[in-house]
């Protein structure tokens, strides 16, 4: 079945790494998913990173796709019980991504 993906506010932008958005399902409402859109940079300097995804915990149940202006776009499906659980969990794994990705380079993978 195909969702009908809708936009909960607005790009958020996140430091260092590009802007991330919140979508809700029209069909499922307790279906939602975070889009993190990498800038250029981060898309070409990430991809040994996100190769290893899977030793990740901030990565689990993530998809990765290129979008159309070349950009790397990390795409996280979750389930909630409303949109400001949503919210909440938006922020938190953007967090967690953050501190895993500082975690990495700080170790040189």
């Amino acid at each position: 079945m195909a969702h009908e993906w809708i936009i909960l506010g607005n790009e958020k932008p996140v430091a260092n790494l590009g802007f991330s958005q919140l979508w809700y399902s029209g069909s499922t409402p307790s279906l939602f998913q975070i889009e993190l859109v990498l800038n250029p940079y981060e898309s070409r300097c990430l991809r040994d990173w996100l190769a290893r995804r899977w030793q990740f915990k901030s990565l689990c149940f993530v998809s990765i796709v290129c979008n159309e202006s070349m950009s790397l776009v990390l795409k996280r499906p979750f389930s909630a019980s409303d949109s400001s659980s949503a919210i909440d969990f938006h922020e938190c794994w953007l967090e967690g991504l953050v501190k895993e990705i500082e975690k990495a380079r700080n170790a040189r993978i």
